[in-house]
């Protein structure tokens, strides 16, 4: 016979959040990462949300997840004591990457392996923890990680665990992932383009006359037709960037996005709704239903109403999820 003892978690459950920026190229590529939760336990779904602004023309061909397993061994003699320390990837996996000059909201979500011990704080021969890596790669060959390397998380035995008053989860469990958000349109791929998008132009492209996007719609140009430049704040462009003439007006105004993460969020609160719904009706029976419909309400419980005919109603419970501004925060180094 095994019996596991585990240890008890006695802190609050709540998201774990980091963030970082760095110089790539013609640009600056930010990140903002959001970890639902800093305490997990064994084979438990694990759900991350990416806020990225990137500036700049690299695209980013893959986003990669690490965790890595930290164990903490002290071996006491009778003379000097002697400590080892272990460290391992216990798992890994790669999502999708990002476009060039990418902005707006990606979710991700992994489940952590099933056979994984907890951590452990409380001995004092032996520590065993765990943290999270993120990795973004960059058409370069660099991979851009500073700050997303170790982001420590506690894995716990199964219990009770509580969170913070006042916090709004960033997921539930069971729930669809949220939808992702794009800010800005979607980038014109060189190929797709052989002359200038302005129909009063059209010069072919060549070694000469090179293509050139425009920073608020992303449609490709030639030079003369994005020869303006304008710094475009709803798109978080805070230098001057090339745009073309048509929308030179408008983003010199500030711009518009293409999505916004309220309009999106409510629509998926509205999706979340509508399927509990539909959940509530399949777990009653019609045939059930048109029962409970005939029957009396008991004498002794017997209530006055306003002089309405009282109908069924069915309560529909939905969660509201925490999502912040659609402004991107950019934090200094």
């Amino acid at each position: 016979m095994k019996i596991l003892v585990y240890e008890r978690y006695d802190q609050q459950v709540q998201p774990l959040h980091t963030h970082d920026r760095w110089s790539v190229g013609n640009g600056d590529f930010h990140a903002r990462v959001w970890f639902d939760k800093n305490a997990y336990m064994p084979g438990e779904l694990v759900v991350a949300k990416l806020k990225i602004n990137n500036t700049s023309t690299s695209r980013t061909p893959f986003i990669a997840i690490t965790l890595h397993h930290h164990l903490k061994l002290c071996v006491q003699g009778w003379i000097s004591e002697h400590t080892t320390h272990v460290h391992e990837s216990v798992y890994s996996e790669t999502f999708t990457g990002l476009p060039p000059c990418f902005y707006g909201v990606r979710w991700i979500s992994f489940r952590l392996p099933q056979h994984l011990p907890p951590s452990t704080s409380l001995g004092p021969l032996s520590r065993s923890g765990y943290a999270f890596s993120m990795e973004f790669g960059m058409m370069d060959g660099s991979i851009l990680n500073e700050n997303f390397n170790l982001m420590p998380i506690t894995l716990i035995g199964p219990q009770q665990v509580f969170q913070p008053s006042g916090v709004l989860p960033l997921y539930t469990a069971g729930a669809p992932l949220p939808p992702n958000v794009n800010y800005r349109p979607e980038w014109q791929e060189d190929e797709t383009a052989t002359v200038c998008s302005n129909e009063t132009c059209n010069k072919p492209f060549s070694f000469f006359n090179r293509r050139h996007h425009c920073r608020h719609c992303f449609r490709i140009f030639c030079a003369d037709c994005t020869s303006k430049k304008t710094t475009i704040s709803k798109l978080k462009f805070c230098v001057p960037v090339r745009v073309c003439d048509s929308c030179y007006s408008l983003a010199q105004a500030g711009g518009v996005k293409l999505q916004t993460s309220k309009a999106v969020m409510a629509e998926y609160q509205h999706q979340l709704e509508r399927a509990a719904q539909q959940r509530n009706q399949l777990e009653v029976p019609p045939s059930l239903m048109s029962v409970l419909d005939n029957v009396q309400p008991d004498a002794h419980h017997h209530h006055e109403h306003d002089g309405s005919s009282s109908s069924s109603s069915t309560s529909t419970s939905s969660t509201t999820y925490a999502h912040e501004d659609d402004d991107f925060v950019v934090v200094d180094k």
